[in-house]
């Protein structure tokens, strides 16, 4: 393999991120209520549509064409509700959206949610695009190819397992498509995942839906980095308002920092097209600068007239790295750096389980310098995280496999934390209740009872059946 050819594989796997019955009324929020939103707030909810748990394999027919089976999954029906959502954005309280999946059960859920990978900011022909964002499912049939792919997968697939799912469009999709995507700033994308969650829990009270205590974290490419980074900001910031249990990248983009000094230095001179692959080479330089405290010229970053995410994905005039691309001065090249440590998922250490999974021949998001790098840091700094090899295995080819081994090892871990409830209850101390207390409970006792306390088996139930 040349050198240009590694390099690709390396700005491919940093910038593509992953891109291989009833409606209501559009939601809104008037121009005076806007001056009210809060982060995390529930602004509105609509339903949307109910899939029974008999038409979820129907409506991913792409299943037949890929390794694995999840025929098993579906359990329950479901109900599709969009939300809206206050956020924040650049520096400014906004609007987003996202999608929530409901399942039809008794009893309590536990809370997973899921962040979808690279959809351009445009409508595309094929899907992976704007009309994909996860609030705009409609609970049916795909009418062009891949639309809706990753929704209809996970979301309905969750969902109808038993989890509450919930699945944030992200800035720029949804109803904030008058806003850019920030596109690779996982400081900013997992900010608006947090106060996803947050509007999320409000939703379930206002329906009165019982939720296990704690949240699952997951996503896939360019979301597997988005899951990553959230569980970052839980971990340092809202401990105390987001219980985590557990993260799932699958074939997330972790190691930014190395990745991004290479092409950084070696990207300037290559005179080879490549196609579509610099969309989102040009997209993630264009990002870090735009979504910076104090973002430098894009003169100093482009050969070509810059004023919006636009330029560099449709109307550049070239996708030769060396017609479009300065080679850096040292302070540009030092601050765009300092954007992507700011961004970097390899060097932090995950507290709650993070599980990785990905192929060895994963072509989008190079193997060997991300999960392998990203798991020795974190193993060598007494991280909890664990990576599992799909060998031979592309960027694609693994959706049904990662998901029954999230799904896996999601329930493994959930029965370990009922278990250790049921351990943590033989050490609770007996309490001596004497004769007159006891006679007025129960007159038919001996003089002194020794009662031991012991928590809810309900719960304990409730916890490994819902959570499966």
């Amino acid at each position: 393999m040349n050198k240009i050819t590694i390099l690709v594989l390396l700005m491919i796997g940093l910038f593509l991120g992953c891109s291989i019955k009833n409606q209501g009324e559009k939601i809104k929020v008037q121009e005076s209520k806007k001056q009210t939103i809060k982060r995390g707030q529930l602004l509105s909810s609509e339903f949307i549509a109910s899939i029974s748990k008999d038409k979820i394999n129907d409506y991913f027919p792409e299943r037949k064409e890929m390794k694995g089976n999840i025929d098993d999954l579906p359990k329950y029906d479901i109900d599709l509700y969009k939300i809206a959502y206050g956020s924040i954005y650049q520096g400014k309280f906004v609007e987003l959206s996202g999608l929530i999946v409901v399942p039809k059960k008794e009893g309590k859920v536990t809370h997973l949610q899921y962040h979808h990978g690279t959809l351009l900011p445009y409508r595309a022909k094929d899907g992976w695009g704007s009309q994909d964002a996860p609030s705009l499912y409609k609970g049916n049939l795909p009418k062009a190819h891949k639309e809706q792919y990753e929704t209809r997968l996970n979301a309905n697939y969750l969902g109808s397992y038993g989890y509450l799912v919930s699945l944030p469009d992200y800035a720029g999709y949804g109803v904030s498509t008058n806003l850019e995507h920030p596109y690779g700033v996982n400081t900013q994308l997992a900010k608006e995942s947090v106060d996803m969650i947050l509007a999320t829990k409000k939703f379930a009270q206002n329906k009165n839906l019982s939720l296990n205590e704690g949240t699952f974290l997951s996503g896939w490419s360019e979301g597997g980095a988005v899951c990553v980074a959230t569980q970052k900001l839980i971990e340092s910031q809202y401990k105390d308002d987001i219980k985590l249990l557990a993260a799932s990248s699958m074939s997330g983009m972790l190691n930014v920092i190395g990745n991004m000094k290479k092409i950084l230095t070696e990207a300037p001179s290559i005179n080879q097209d490549l196609g579509e692959t610099m969309d989102f080479l040009l997209w993630t330089y264009y990002s870090y600068n735009k979504f910076s405290s104090k973002p430098v010229p894009f003169s100093q970053l482009f050969k070509m007239p810059v004023s919006n995410d636009l330029d560099v994905l449709k109307n550049r005039p070239s996708s030769i790295p060396s017609k479009v691309l300065k080679h850096l001065d040292k302070d540009t090249f030092d601050y765009i750096m300092k954007q992507a440590n700011l961004n970097d998922l390899a060097t932090w250490i995950p507290l709650a389980p993070l599980f990785l999974y990905q192929g060895t021949s994963d072509e989008v998001v190079p193997f060997a310098q991300n999960p392998k790098v990203a798991l020795k840091y974190y193993k060598e700094h007494g991280g909890h995280a664990s990576l599992q090899e799909y060998e031979g295995h592309s960027h694609a080819s693994l959706g049904l496999l990662q998901l029954k081994d999230m799904i896996r090892d999601f329930k493994t871990l959930s029965n370990k934390i009922a278990q250790s409830y049921i351990l943590k209850a033989n050490f609770i101390p007996s309490i001596i209740i004497p004769v007159p207390i006891i006679a007025i409970i129960n007159p038919i006792s001996f003089p002194i009872t020794a009662i031991r306390l012991f928590p809810s088996f309900l719960t304990i139930k409730s916890l490994k059946e819902n959570v499966t």
